[in-house]
């Protein structure tokens, strides 16, 4: 919407399409911090993205108002046009890689909790310990003696 104030020639035109985008910014960013206090309220302090998903959340709003200002100072005449785009282009190359990072960990984060999960909900004897402690065979396979680098007794 704010786009489309760059086609107005009218200054009261062009403003109150720049105001309007303002007004639906604020307002979509009230609905995020709503959904982030939702998620810290009904989620664990435990889960590996506790604090990751909030996090990104409340860092797009101000990243979002970052690029705001950069475009009222370009509308306003505050900084040239190559300040302008050597600011975006900072803008878009850090925005881009911390969000990549903070959706990297919270992937792994995810297939770490599913990992932990899978190993404690499944029942491993203790068999190897019992047997090593009997003096009998400490080995199931002559292919897991194999990969310990000792024969099977």
């Amino acid at each position: 919407l704010a786009w489309c104030a760059y086609f107005f020639t009218d200054p009261l035109i062009r403003w109150v399409t720049v105001m309007a985008s303002l007004g639906l910014y604020i307002w979509v960013s009230y609905a995020m911090v709503q959904w982030v206090l939702e998620f810290v309220r009904t989620h664990s302090e435990f889960e590996s993205d506790f604090l990751l998903k909030p996090c990104i959340a409340i860092g797009l709003i101000l990243a979002f108002a970052v690029y705001g200002i950069i475009y009222l100072a370009s509308m306003t005449e505050s900084i040239t046009s190559v300040q302008e785009r050597i600011l975006y282009s900072c803008m878009n190359l850090g925005v881009n890689l911390v969000v990549s990072l903070v959706f990297m960990q919270i992937t792994t984060g995810s297939y770490h909790d599913l990992l932990i999960i899978t190993f404690l909900s499944r029942d491993f004897g203790f068999s190897r310990q019992v047997a090593e402690a009997a003096g009998g065979t400490p080995f199931h396979s002559d292919l897991e003696a194999a990969a310990w680098g000792r024969r099977r007794s």
